[in-house]
């Protein structure tokens, strides 16, 4: 499915909410894209052929998250048409394939989040804030903020003892039993949430993997740890947390992992 587009004000509010969130992320990998593939070709000095060259080279290896933080680089860099360019097609990225927006009413059980916080409508763009270096700290429920090398990223929803996820793009999907019983226990000890979350299961060996039956196939007959990893939360408290800095978000993250803690101790 192919996506028209943006149009200026799109593109104008799209970059500007990328802008205003901050450039997060680490820059070291954009200064090593940047010098390594654009400078040698001089794409930079080419503005939008510049960056249309870029894409064609390695646009088919970038999600839109990539993209935005390449065109944030670009902008420090003082490229400011080759940084338009990369805006467009991240904009594309991030809306191709969308499914229809769901109803504000349709989740009955999520009432009391405000509309756009809702299984269907909820929109995570800027996922590049969530990238860390991971740095094997794997702690089960006990690590938070730092995204899982080979996990599942998920958008979790908890109200009135229901239980929804959703990719970042908004498309429903469901997940193992067990996280469903550990999220649903969250929200009975902190609270309705909506959070953003990577999950994989470690087999015998520690290897992460994003499915059960692959990390089954890893250590056959060898136990597996389920993980989960509470990046950022932008709902807890019965407040949203999607405008602003991102710090409320991450507090709100380790308070949710503490509570995750608790009931996986059961300390």
């Amino acid at each position: 499915m192919s996506y028209q587009a943006p149009t200026s004000a799109e593109l104008a509010v799209f970059s500007q909410h990328h802008q205003t969130l901050g450039f997060q992320s680490p820059v070291l990998g954009f200064q090593r894209r940047w010098r390594y593939r654009v400078v040698p070709n001089r794409w930079h000095l080419k503005g939008t052929a510049g960056a249309v060259a870029y894409l064609e080279k390695y646009g088919h290896r970038l999600k839109s998250q990539h993209l935005v933080g390449m065109a944030l680089y670009a902008e420090r860099m003082g490229c400011w048409s080759f940084a338009t360019r990369l805006w467009r097609q991240a904009y594309i990225l991030a809306h191709q394939g969308l499914p229809p927006a769901a109803k504000a009413d349709a989740f009955p059980a999520f009432a009391e989040f405000p509309p756009e916080l809702r299984p269907g409508l909820l929109r995570i763009q800027d996922g590049i804030l969530v990238i860390r270096n991971c740095a094997n700290r794997f702690n089960d429920f006990t690590t938070w903020g730092m995204e899982l090398p080979k996990g599942d990223e998920l958008i979790v929803f908890a109200a009135n003892g229901e239980l929804a996820y959703q990719t970042e793009e908004g498309r429903a999907r469901t997940w193992h039993p067990t996280l469903d019983q550990a999220l649903r226990g969250l929200e009975k000890l902190a609270g309705p949430f909506v959070l953003e979350g990577t999950a994989a299961f470690r087999d015998g060996r520690g290897n992460l993997h994003s499915q059960e039956r692959m990390a089954k196939q890893a250590t056959p007959g060898l136990p597996l740890t389920l993980v989960f990893v509470v990046l950022r939360a932008v709902y807890h408290n019965r407040t949203s947390l999607m405008e602003g800095s991102e710090n409320p978000r991450q507090e709100a993250a380790a308070a949710l992992t503490a509570h995750l803690t608790t009931l996986a101790t059961g300390s």
